[in-house]
């Protein structure tokens, strides 16, 4: 895990805009993969080809729950920035 300072609403914004658009590129990463696991398959490809995709698909989804998590807090922080803002 890393450490991210933010210092401002606006960084905290841009952070989440990238958090978002990171995700939805990983989705489609997946999307990608899947098909083409589905396509090593159908040609009777090598298992341990196949299982390497398999896991880079696993390892993109472990990265999703991730950045999700990630994204969850720096939404709590923009929260908080906002009501103390509102004080």
């Amino acid at each position: 895990m890393f450490t991210v300072k933010l210092e401002n609403k606006h960084e905290m914004y841009e952070f989440k805009r990238y958090l978002g658009e990171r995700i939805d590129e990983k989705k489609e990463e997946i999307d990608a993969l899947k098909l083409h696991a589905e396509e090593l398959i159908d040609k009777r490809v090598d298992p341990e080809i196949v299982d390497a995709v398999n896991k880079t698909i696993a390892r993109n989804i472990y990265d999703i729950r991730t950045e999700r998590k990630l994204l969850g807090e720096v939404s709590k922080a923009i929260m908080a920035a906002v009501l103390d803002e509102n004080e």
